[in-house]
């Protein structure tokens, strides 16, 4: 999966975005080579423009540098607007559109942005930021369209859902959406789950996934005054999923629903028994869960554990030489408690329809990979990264024919 920086939400609307990330910290992969933005260079380009006390200007095709190169030509403002350091970049913000640049973006006539900066050349970090411009030929790769980035929440997350479902499987959950990846859960039974993260990007209306899914670890950023803000919705969202507290919700909202919410305490111990709050509101949640899982438990307990088994026979014959391709069959009618057990103690095969020296995957042919979940083809991936590389290449040639 690409490497990728993003920690804050999408800005959601249904006109031209009024707040655009410029630059990820870290390395900016574009067509001229990468670039890279520290927090401590991100401050001092948002200081500079504080001290000269001016709005940013963007423009149209970098018009800015006939200015800049003295050509006398006019350079006409597509909007106004700031800078601000974040924790994840350096964004424009408070971006006032012009009436004519906003008719080009909601028109489709002009779709991304392109950045004007210097750099060192030995290192090539950013060291000024002079202004970007509206292109349809931006130089950062995988750049969202700008209407994609007013695209509204509600779509945003229906688009992203229906691609994790489809290259996942029905057991997926949203977690949280970011700028440029989306972490989930993966359900494996009625009380565990896993969460992984993979990037995504609009093209378009369309949402693309990365190929490849890593494992992840939710971690809960504190807010200032040192209140947990994450804690206190998913809080509020268990005493009542009727609140809707999502991910953009603000201090402001908890308050409110928090004033909504008084006595329940008292009614959610007397109802569960419990002696506290928070044991009352471990208790609504396990008959919540339960309330939820029943109907689909088994069904998707069946499915993991035929991905499981598909996996472990693959992993025995291939990888291991625990088995042999005509054992295949055998191994498929066992169950999955027994299959663990056999293999845990079964040698090694040496010769018999194993090839002398075969290397991991190379039985899988390109219609095979083209059928395999994301996380089959990311167990490739980091077994044998150059075997993934071909199959995935070998599958996009397929699927091209098959279209022509």
């Amino acid at each position: 999966m690409n490497r990728r920086t993003a920690l804050s939400l999408i800005p959601v609307g249904n006109s031209p975005p009024s707040e655009i990330r410029m630059f990820a910290y870290g390395e900016t992969e574009t067509t001229r080579g990468p670039f890279t933005l520290t927090p401590e260079g991100a401050q001092r380009i948002v200081t500079f423009w504080n001290d000269r006390g001016t709005d940013c200007s963007a423009d149209y095709e970098h018009g800015m540098l006939n200015a800049i190169l003295g050509t006398g030509q006019s350079v006409p403002s597509a909007a106004a607007f700031q800078l601000e350091a974040r924790e994840d970049g350096l964004w424009a913000v408070n971006i006032r559109w012009t009436e004519k640049a906003s008719a080009h973006i909601e028109a489709g006539e002009y779709r991304h942005y392109s950045p004007l900066f210097y750099f060192d050349p030995d290192t090539r970090e950013i060291t000024e930021f002079i202004n970007f411009a509206l292109t349809n030929v931006p130089a950062i790769k995988h750049q969202s369209p700008l209407m994609a980035l007013s695209m509204s929440m509600p779509d945003l997350y229906a688009q992203i859902g229906a691609a994790l479902k489809n290259e996942f499987g029905a057991q997926v959950s949203i977690n949280t959406v970011f700028t440029d990846y989306v972490v989930f859960d993966v359900w494996l039974d009625g009380s565990g789950y896993k969460t992984f993260r993979t990037g995504y990007r609009l093209v378009g209306d369309q949402v693309q996934l990365d190929d490849t899914a890593t494992e992840a670890r939710q971690q809960f950023q504190d807010v200032p005054n040192g209140a947990n803000m994450k804690k206190i919705l998913l809080a509020l969202s268990a005493l009542s999923p009727a609140l809707q507290m999502g991910n953009l919700a603000t201090e402001d909202d908890a308050v409110r629903a928090l004033g909504a919410l008084s006595g329940f305490a008292t009614s959610a111990q007397e109802l569960t028994g419990a002696s506290s709050l928070e044991s009352a509101l471990g208790v609504l949640s396990a008959w919540k869960q339960s309330h939820q899982q029943v109907a689909t438990l088994s069904a998707q307990l069946e499915t993991l554990q035929a991905k499981e088994k598909t996996r472990l026979i693959h992993q025995a014959i291939h990888v291991d030489k625990k088995l042999t391709p005509a054992q295949e069959e055998w191994a498929q009618k066992q169950s999955i408690e027994a299959l663990t057990a056999f293999l845990a103690t079964a040698p090694k095969i040496v010769g018999g329809n194993h090839d002398d020296n075969p290397s991991p995957h190379d039985h899988i042919t390109a219609e095979q990979f083209a059928a395999l979940s994301g996380l089959e083809k990311a167990a490739i991936y980091q077994q044998n990264p150059e075997r993934y590389k071909q199959l995935s290449a070998e599958a996009k040639t397929l699927t091209s024919k098959g279209k022509a």
